[in-house]
């Protein structure tokens, strides 16, 4: 037991007062003479005895009496917490839950609605001139400021589900933060109403901040089912006009309970282009293949969706994308080289491919810049210059194909590809050397065979080159020689990739170019190097994009953001990304989940798609048992759970907050001895 004011107890001292009239009693006493002294000794000796007891019990009740009034007014009281006596002047963060998990209902409704509830029952239980904070997963620049209590309950009425989940150790930092500015003077205190998701709640990484009190109170909805699309992808990165698309949409069922039959639809510029039927286990993810054909070029705007209840935001999935109608492809070859024939051979005349070839001597840096694929084809030797803009290419998504000459000076190669991270070169054999393997498997050479044979009939190379073997190179090897050294091989190059054929396109290796396999190996590399946005982008607090600079129109002022088919604009700042890159902030201008258009004046320059997070689709919620284990093991000291959301929140706090107070038993004790001093002086005679 603690005592609110303490050296109020110094009035005990006002019980010498019934003490010092007991012991002193100036009462005087009235001399009579009796005749049967006798007699009188025997009656004086049995008053005596009972006025003793009687004045004994007067005294003991005047002394427990003035006691227990001193004590009340000391306000003793049972801390709940160990926390201490709240200051004067209070402080108070709530945050409130607004994912889209609290959009579920629970016994007295929705989970959103019972949390705003209780925290104007919050607010009420303190005192004028507190202070609150307003937190939620979106950060607005409303929620920065301490408010009073009018202004807070107020901000309160326009609280809304937020797409946004922001992990619980943010939040909680954020309002450290915050509380902190106001003034050492400030008793700091901290509610987070939630449902207490277990994937944004995680004490692991929690500060030890010991001057601000947290106070749990959790929000229950009971067993949830959810099936949802976690996400999309195609097979091939590239979009081509009569190209047969697989479109994977990955499925989880995050729940307890086998769906069956349940209708899975792909719909592409809002037209249905197929339809498959899930039949799913519990817990079980099912990555399901879904097959279309592109019509037309252009963008293209596609959507994945299924039914499901209660949990409805991730049923559906955007993705974009621009169906493009060729490919540019730009060769550069050293002067004369007859090799040039054989990829005009390939290239011309392709309806997929716009090919242009030039010598090193005559190249134009700025045509690069243009292309999609690059060839590197037999030069000597590759200037600074060229090494310079190549680096730029492949870092704005370019693919960059390299096939060394037989009299390479391989310190300019090894140049281009230190600067590409790569593996370099260090060596050349002279002899010759069969290709033996292929890898099926990649996207190069999937689906160009009938069958996959161990002992294919492949040309043999001369003049091939050595490369180091670093661990640290994401290296994909596509062909490979008989003495185990990749012939062709892939590597990661900034936001594009690296071709790097170990042998020169000579006369020397004109089997290779007559054979079937140059057609796959050089043509595929092609058509797979058609790039750009990601077919869809998740919805966050601030939302950011890059654009390739290429895109903009000659004299191009202003960018406009905007959904499809809304009339709602915004007009995103821009920042330079690298040399053709540019960085697009949208601020918090995407809020729903849908698709969207970048235009340029009144042409639309990109296509992209926004969905909201799967953070909130995997309905697992902590128990009030699992937070009270993780308040334990984590501060204890800080922590508290208020388990019982549906009591009277107001005595519920000032229990936490003061403890519980006892001073109305100690004011009924010292009344009840008063009444019992008065009962025994009116009827003890």
């Amino acid at each position: 037991m603690k005592f609110l004011y303490p050296y109020f107890l110094f009035a005990l001292l006002a019980v010498s007062i019934p003490l010092l009239i007991h012991f002193f009693n100036f009462k005087r006493y009235k001399t009579v003479y009796f005749s049967n002294v006798n007699f009188l000794k025997a009656v004086k000796k049995e008053s005596r005895k009972k006025s003793q007891l009687r004045q004994i019990l007067i005294l003991i009740s005047r002394i427990l009496a003035i006691s227990f009034l001193v004590i009340a007014f000391s306000q003793p009281y049972i801390p709940l917490t160990k926390r201490g006596r709240q200051l004067a002047r209070q402080a108070v963060a709530i945050y409130i839950d607004n994912s889209f998990s609290m959009r579920l209902e629970g016994d007295k409704g929705i989970l959103l609605e019972q949390a705003r509830n209780k925290a104007i029952e919050i607010a009420n239980s303190y005192r004028p001139g507190t202070r609150f904070l307003l937190l939620t997963n979106d950060f607005l620049p409303q929620y920065r400021y301490l408010l009073d209590k009018g202004q807070f309950i107020s901000l309160l009425g326009d609280l809304k589900v937020s797409p946004n989940t922001v992990k619980f150790d943010k939040i909680d930092a954020y309002a450290g933060q915050q509380l902190n500015e106001a003034g050492k003077r400030f008793d700091r205190t901290f509610y987070v109403l939630s449902d207490f998701q277990k994937n944004n709640f995680d004490f692991t990484n929690m500060k030890c901040d010991t001057t601000m009190w947290t106070y749990f109170m959790p929000f229950t909805s009971g067993k949830i089912n959810n099936l949802y699309i976690d996400s999309c992808w195609f097979e091939v990165p590239g979009r081509k006009i009569d190209q047969a698309e697989k479109l994977f949409v990955h499925v989880i069922n995050s729940s307890t309970e086998e769906y069956r039959n349940i209708p899975l639809r792909l719909q592409i510029n809002d037209s249905l282009k197929a339809v498959s039927a899930i039949n799913i286990k519990a817990g079980e993810e099912k990555t399901i293949e879904m097959n279309f054909t592109n019509n037309s070029a252009g963008f293209q705007y596609g959507k994945v969706e299924l039914d499901d209840y209660p949990l409805v935001y991730d049923n559906s999935y955007f993705f974009a994308y621009e169906v493009k109608g060729k490919v540019d492809v730009l060769g550069i070859f050293g002067d004369g080289d007859p090799s040039a024939k054989y990829f005009n051979a390939l290239f011309s005349d392709d309806e997929l491919v716009n090919y242009e070839e030039t010598s090193v001597n005559n190249l134009q840096i700025s045509w690069i810049e243009t292309k999609q694929c690059v060839f590197l084809v037999n030069l000597k030797d590759i200037s600074s210059g060229l090494t310079d803009e190549l680096t730029r290419f492949t870092e704005n998504a370019g693919t960059l194909v390299i096939f060394p000459s037989d009299e390479a000076e391989t310190d300019s190669y090894n140049a281009l590809l230190s600067a590409l991270h790569s593996n370099i070169i260090t060596g050349k054999d002279t002899g010759s050397v069969q290709i033996s393997e292929i890898n099926y498997k990649d996207i190069l050479f999937r689906d160009v065979f009938k069958k996959e044979e161990d002992e294919a009939d492949l040309p043999s190379v001369e003049n091939t080159f050595r490369f180091t073997q670093k661990n640290t190179v994401a290296e994909t090897p596509l062909l490979t020689l008989r003495n185990g050294e990749p012939a062709l091989s892939r590597h990661p190059a900034g936001k594009g990739k690296l071709y790097t054929f170990a042998f020169p396109a000579s006369q020397e290796n004109r089997s290779f170019m007559k054979h079937l396999i140059f057609v796959p190996s050089v043509y595929n590399i092609a058509m797979n190097s058609i790039s750009g946005q990601p077919i869809s982008y998740p919805i966050d607090i601030r939302n950011r994009i890059m654009l390739n600079r290429n895109k903009l129109s000659p004299g191009s002022e202003k960018l406009i953001f905007k959904k499809r088919n809304s009339e709602e604009e915004y007009l995103p700042s821009e920042k330079q990304a690298g040399t053709n890159m540019i960085q697009l902030d949208l601020g918090d201008f995407v809020k729903t989940a849908g698709h969207y258009e970048l235009n340029d004046g009144k042409k639309t320059i990109e296509a992209l798609a926004f969905n909201y997070k799967r953070d909130e689709s995997k309905p697992y919620f902590y128990s009030k048992k699992e937070i009270q284990d993780m308040i334990s093991r984590q501060n204890p000291a800080r922590f508290h759970l208020i388990e019982n959301t549906g009591q009277n929140i107001t005595e519920a706090l000032q229990d936490l907050n003061n403890g519980k107070q006892l001073w109305q038993y100690f004011l009924l004790l010292a009344l009840l001895f008063v009444l019992s001093e008065a009962l025994i002086i009116r009827f003890w005679k």
